[in-house]
């Protein structure tokens, strides 16, 4: 009996201990390292610079010192030479040099001079590392005291691994690492931080020091979830370098361009019969027509993007003679206007030479000439009609370095409407898809 109750409670024990074995295993061991690249020495303020040596002036060199008084014995020996010998004056010997003390007011003008040099010397230091200087004394307002902006950002990533599921912060026999690097701005620093586990790197272009706290909780949450660092942003942790806008331009290339072609365009369509029994009388049949078509517009290019807008006008050629329809009801191609936009795409934008493909949309008012009655007082009536067409482009520019540049382009056009129009001698009602070739300069 004893036996199985010591074998129940083994087995209670190891069955308590499990989940937590098993929960220290599933641990990923984390260690945090955040520095600072900068070549400025961290105590800028306390580093005394070096002092020049002060300028004197010619006041404070040394001068030489006048000879000394001679003695009363030395006087009277010279005065009574011995008798019976003649004497002749000695030299007198040159006096040694001695130092003759600054005046009082030579003093302070050497210190005053020596004041001067001491402020230049430290404005010019100040000029050469203004990012460290500015940092020390407008950031630290914001960190506990004593405490520098690398070691708290690592105590605060360190807390928030701590805190994140399955992860534990740790100074040694880590498994990963997360690596903080801060570079110095004028006010702040450019942040990266990588994690080990998912090969990540997010970077905040400016930390200020007030944001530590939520640049820390971003920069865990994202690294350890494998998102980007814009993905982790709540109404708690916003920083200041999400609301600043960097948007850059592209700059580009405007030109003029010229352009001529023809359409081709293909609909069922009344026309006369011009040969056998029927001859003169009308059948309904599908008709290509050709008109000429000519344009000119606007070209811009954007690196690998380009835009093209452009008003275009066709005239139809082909017209039939109203004496070979006495009954009247032919209908000709009369011409057509409108105005397309064009969006392309360039394989090659800065070759000479460069294929492109494109779409855009037209707008484009279409007429046809009808053949009146042979009693009617005019030979023709004009039909009216039109409406929004989506095109597709392919084209290709080439002489792209020539002052003037040339393209041959070709255009879909699919209509998104029917020709639909009609008077008491003809009528037109039909779907109208066509093709379009052009050649065209660009200025």
């Amino acid at each position: 009996m004893a036996d199985r109750q010591y074998l129940l409670m083994v087995g209670f024990i190891l069955s308590a201990m499990a989940p937590q074995s098993l929960y220290a295993a599933d641990q990923v061991r984390v260690c945090v390292t955040v520095v600072e690249r900068t070549d400025v020495p961290d105590s800028v303020d306390d580093a005394e610079p070096e002092t020049p040596e002060p300028a004197w002036t010619p006041a404070l060199e040394a001068a030489p010192t006048p000879a000394p008084a001679p003695t009363p014995e030395a006087a009277a020996a010279q005065a009574e030479p011995a008798t019976g010998e003649q004497t002749s004056p000695s030299p007198t010997p040159p006096p040694p040099d001695a130092e003759t003390p600054p005046s009082e007011a030579e003093i302070a003008a050497a210190l005053r001079e020596e004041t001067r040099q001491l402020a230049a010397a430290r404005s010019a230091l100040e000029q050469a590392m203004p990012s460290k200087i500015t940092r020390r004394r407008s950031g630290n307002g914001s960190l506990p005291h004593g405490q520098t902006a690398v070691v708290y950002l690592q105590r605060l990533i360190e807390h928030y691994v701590t805190h994140a599921p399955r992860h534990e912060s740790v100074q040694s026999d880590c498994g990963q690492t997360i690596t903080v690097e801060l570079y110095p701005l004028e006010e702040g620093w450019t942040a990266f931080a990588r994690y080990s586990g998912t090969a990540r790197e997010e970077k905040v272009d400016q930390l200020f020091a007030d944001e530590l706290n939520a640049f820390a909780e971003r920069a865990v949450s994202a690294l350890l979830n494998d998102v980007p660092i814009s993905r982790t942003i709540t109404r708690e942790n916003v920083l200041k370098d999400d609301s600043r806008r960097r948007v850059q331009r592209v700059k580009g290339s405007s030109h003029f361009i010229l352009e001529l072609g023809t359409r081709l365009l293909v609909a069922m369509a009344d026309q006369v019969i011009e040969s056998g029994e029927r001859q003169g009388e009308l059948e309904r049949k599908l008709t290509l027509f050709h008109p000429i078509e000519f344009g000119l517009g606007y070209r811009g290019r954007f690196e690998s993007w380009g835009l093209e807008i452009t008003n275009h006008a066709a005239i139809g050629l082909n017209q039939t003679s109203s004496s070979r329809n006495p009954g009247g009801g032919h209908i000709d191609y009369g011409g057509n206007a409108g105005l397309a936009i064009h969006f392309l795409r360039y394989h090659n934008p800065r070759g000479l030479t460069s294929f492109y493909g494109g779409a855009g949309a037209s707008f484009d008012l279409l007429w046809f000439r009808v053949i009146n009655p042979a009693t009617s007082a005019d030979r023709h009536s004009t039909l009216f009609s039109g409406g929004l067409s989506g095109q597709g482009v392919i084209g290709w520019e080439f002489m792209r370095a020539a002052a003037v540049q040339f393209f041959l382009q070709g255009e879909l056009n699919i209509p998104a409407y029917l020709v639909r129009t009609e008077n008491s001698v003809g009528r037109m009602k039909s779907w109208a898809p066509g093709v379009t070739l052009r050649i065209g300069m660009v200025f």
